[in-house]
């Protein structure tokens, strides 16, 4: 599994409100329950809404679903008792077949859930490896977004395609006029590739790629799998399998600006390890250092990383912005923060970078602040010696 940690909102834990007692059992694997409820009448396929999000989409399972996803108890086993006791495994639900839960588990909020041999179960039972849902998510992108490399494993011997299905447009579809994202492209999360390259799953990965993945598939922002690593391993297999380490997005952005742009140190670290250009520039000149001090998730770690692997912090862009002109007027409240604006400009003062440096209109950083930017901006720049 995944090695990235599970944290549930405390507001909204299971059990839902009116979850029904057979739902309750199946969801704990508690199988002296199951026989009793069924026993005394319950019904066994009854569908019921169990999302927690409340503002989500509905969930409707049945217990045979909520064993089949469940990561609170149960189990193939639970599953198998369930369809002895009369369970109907057809029935399909709005997320999908019993395989949909198998494969992604019970949803947002639940505990991680679902596992091979329930997956395996489901697939034997006649549900389809290339089911997809209304969003146009297939059960391998799901099983991939879980990080667990013996479900894709499952959906590939049973013949799941490795790439994403482009024939479904969610419903409520309305492109944005003069957008730079590209309508026509799945979102990152349809596509195999793009989620295990996330769950930072090398064997997944490889897997997928040996099934035949499009390695330079795109998602909406134009958006390779490499924008998505998180250790070199990962990010070294793409390159060998034919990716470019300075290809750019819809924003003209490489993986390394997104990465710095986001606030991913583990992103930032493994493209640096496989030799990303820390000088790329973008913009008319706007350096990778420009874009890690004008970040609203900037932080002094990503910066460090960048210097000690050879950024020129001392680079003026086209329009004569030096880094100080780069780090004024950046939105996000933590960027704007004092603490923030205090280390950041102390940083790029101790590297040199010079204060009272005027761009091409002949604005210097402290006018840039005055007239743009913050008070707290201004004071720590006349602190550090900037000309009033």
């Amino acid at each position: 599994m995944s090695p990235r940690e599970f944290t549930q909102n405390p507001k909204y834990l299971p059990p839902k409100a009116g979850e029904p007692a057979l739902h309750g059992a199946a969801r704990t694997g508690d199988h002296e329950a199951i026989r009793r409820l069924i026993a005394g009448g319950a019904d066994v396929n009854q569908p019921f809404n169990l999302a927690l999000d409340p503002g989500g989409r509905p969930m409707l399972a049945t217990p045979l679903m909520v064993a089949a996803g469940s990561g609170e108890g149960a189990s193939v086993e639970t599953m198998h008792l369930l369809l002895r006791l009369g369970a109907d495994s057809s029935f399909v639900s709005l997320p999908g077949s019993i395989a949909r839960y198998a494969a992604a588990g019970l949803g947002w909020n639940y505990k991680p859930g679902g596992d091979a041999l329930r997956l395996q179960l489901c697939l034997k039972l006649g549900c389809d490896p290339n089911e997809v849902d209304p969003r146009g998510v297939t059960l391998l992108a799901d099983a991939a977004m879980t990080g667990d490399v013996s479900r894709v494993q499952v959906l590939l011997d049973a013949g799941a395609s490795p790439n994403a299905d482009r024939s479904v447009i969610p419903p409520n579809f309305s492109p944005m006029a003069d957008s730079p994202f590209d309508e026509d492209a799945p979102h990152s999360f349809r596509i195999p590739l793009h989620n295990a390259v996330d769950a930072d799953e090398f064997e997944m990965v490889r897997l997928i790629l040996a099934a035949g993945a499009d390695v330079h598939a795109l998602d909406r922002g134009r958006q390779t799998a490499l924008f998505r690593a998180r250790s070199p391993r990962v990010a070294q297999l793409l390159i060998d399998t034919g990716l470019n380490v300075e290809a750019r997005d819809c924003l003209g952005w490489s993986p390394l600006v997104s990465a710095v742009m986001d606030g991913a140190r583990d992103v930032v670290s493994a493209l640096i390890a496989v030799g990303a250009d820390v000088n790329a520039t973008h913009d008319h000149g706007f350096t990778v250092f420009m874009s890690a001090v004008s970040s609203s998730e900037r932080c002094l770690d990503i910066i460090d990383a960048l210097v000690d692997a050879g950024a020129h912090p001392l680079a003026v862009s086209d329009f004569g912005w030096n880094t100080f002109h780069a780090a004024i007027d950046v939105i996000g409240a933590d960027a704007n923060s004092e603490d923030s604006v205090r280390s950041t400009f102390k940083r790029l003062h101790a590297l040199g970078v010079v204060i009272n440096h005027k761009d091409a209109d002949g604005w210097r950083p402290l006018d840039r602040a005055r007239h743009l930017g913050t008070e707290t901006e201004v004071a720590v720049l006349l602190e550090l010696g900037a000309m009033p």
